[in-house]
């Protein structure tokens, strides 16, 4: 068996020689998992940045990157101006589906 591409935005860890879909020209083929953190919108950007710190912190030990790779995950740590960024885009593509299921945010 021969891995022809991986789906994700970066080359995986496991298999860093595989070139990614979009590597080969194919920019649709990006599914996505996300696990992230959110505050409350009254949340100072103050709070928000020492918390945001505290988890990439966390994030970065050997121990939890070493079982965070055992279990397949490639991460993606953040900060607050880069995450906003990645948020702002991800509604600019995803929204409309979300839209569509009725689905609302709530504070």
């Amino acid at each position: 068996m021969r891995i022809l591409a991986t789906t994700g935005p970066r080359r995986s860890l496991i298999t860093s020689n595989v070139l990614t879909f979009t590597e080969w020209g194919d920019k649709g083929m990006l599914p996505d998992q996300q696990f992230a953190m959110f505050a409350p919108s009254a949340t100072t950007t103050a709070t928000a940045a020492r918390r945001s710190t505290a988890i990439q912190s966390e994030m970065k030990k050997p121990e939890i990157e070493k079982r965070l790779f055992e279990l397949r995950f490639t991460t993606m740590i953040l900060n607050l101006t880069e995450f906003a960024a990645k948020i702002k885009a991800d509604r600019q593509t995803r929204g409309p589906l979300v839209s569509s299921t009725g689905f609302t945010a709530e504070e």
